[in-house]
């Protein structure tokens, strides 16, 4: 049959409902600014698909951030994949941040999951090698298999005794290629919503000798979260009359003295100068960042660290540089928001870099 004829005379699953199905269920048109509610199909609805969880797409820091680099660089930079010719020092500066944030040795950035799944499968095996997989595995994990040159094994979902057996196939094949066995599976299964049953995997491990590869979720659909196990054995600890409402005051309290500080920094920083810092690249900057610190007066951020010096404070156009910056300043002013750490830095700075510093506390 000629290729051409079988596309149009035998069109698939999806394929045959295109009259009707083009523009609504595939390939539907999303009109309007980011957000949970868009106009689809001229009518205001509720948006369930975008990967835009946390609302963050249309936030004016965001957009001043687009708009920033658009003008800077050209909406075309970088030109070509970044294997060849677009790769960035904030690619870089963005997977170290994120490795730091997860405790790893290192990040690697990819536009979406699926590209990350596809691409870590066909990286790690050859054809000499085998995987056993779970039945309920993801799209990507799928599509990232069909890559493979090798053997493959599926065993049923969380099923042990199958998963041994398909183990027990794989080492007969990698003992006759030399190669070895991948196992892949989910800490989450996003459509059942179950677990992986991992320990049961695990037990195995020391005989078969495979590696482990799990494919793990953030925030529910495609972030980080935590699983807990219930345990029923605990007793259920009643927690003191009016706990709720005190610790419900203490966040208002810290949300009041927070606002009241941002506010009389910002009308500080009203008068011209060129010689406001802010001190620490690291969570106390970011609360001050959060609750409006008007960055467009701060010349940079400071921090100690070489490993965060010359590289930006997400979430912000500020760069980082070492306290030594401050020698040649006269009277410069540095916001310092540290706790605990405050007077060993005033104490550093004011006696090996510049002695004239006045600090913002």
């Amino acid at each position: 049959m000629d290729i051409f004829d079988k596309v149009v005379n035998h069109m698939g699953a999806l394929g045959k409902f295109s009259d009707m199905g083009y523009g609504y269920y595939f390939f539907p048109k999303l009109e309007g600014e980011i957000s949970n509610r868009m106009t689809f199909r001229g009518r205001d609805m509720l948006v369930w698909s975008l990967n835009n969880y946390l609302g963050l797409a249309n936030h004016p820091e965001v957009r001043h951030a687009d708009a920033e680099a658009a003008a800077k660089y050209g909406m075309g930079y970088p030109m070509g994949a970044r294997m060849m010719s677009g790769q960035t020092i904030y690619h870089e500066q963005l997977e170290h941040e994120l490795a730091a944030f997860e405790h790893k040795e290192a990040a690697y950035l990819l536009n979406f999951g699926y590209m990350g799944m596809v691409s870590i499968i066909d990286s790690l095996i050859d054809r000499h090698d085998v995987v056993v997989y779970d039945s309920e595995a993801h799209a990507c994990i799928l599509d990232g298999l069909r890559m493979h040159l090798g053997k493959r094994f599926v065993y049923p979902h969380n099923n042990m005794e199958r998963f041994e057996q398909q183990l027990k196939h794989a080492k007969n094949v990698t003992d006759k290629t030399g190669g070895g066995i991948l196992v892949i599976t989910e800490g989450v299964y996003g459509m059942a919503g179950d677990c992986g049953d991992l320990r049961g995997i695990l037990k195995f491990k020391d005989q078969y000798g495979f590696r482990l590869l799990k494919k793990e979720y953030f925030m529910d659909d495609h972030s980080i979260f935590y699983a807990t196990i219930k345990d029923d054995s605990i007793k259920p600890i009643k927690l003191p009359d009016g706990l709720y409402k005190k610790n419900k005051k203490l966040y208002q309290d810290y949300i009041s003295y927070h606002n009241e500080l941002i506010s009389q920094l910002n009308k500080k920083m009203r008068v011209p100068s060129e010689k406001i810092f802010l001190f620490g690249a690291h969570v106390f900057a970011q609360y001050l960042v959060s609750f409006g610190l008007d960055t467009s007066k701060i010349s940079c951020l400071l921090d100690n660290d070489p490993n965060k010096q010359g590289k930006r404070l997400y979430g912000t156009s500020l760069f980082v540089e070492s306290p030594k910056r401050l020698k040649d300043v006269e009277a410069p002013i540095v916001i310092l928001k540290a706790g605990v750490y405050n007077n060993e830095i005033k104490k550093d700075i004011l006696e090996n870099i510049n002695e004239t510093t006045i600090f913002w506390e």
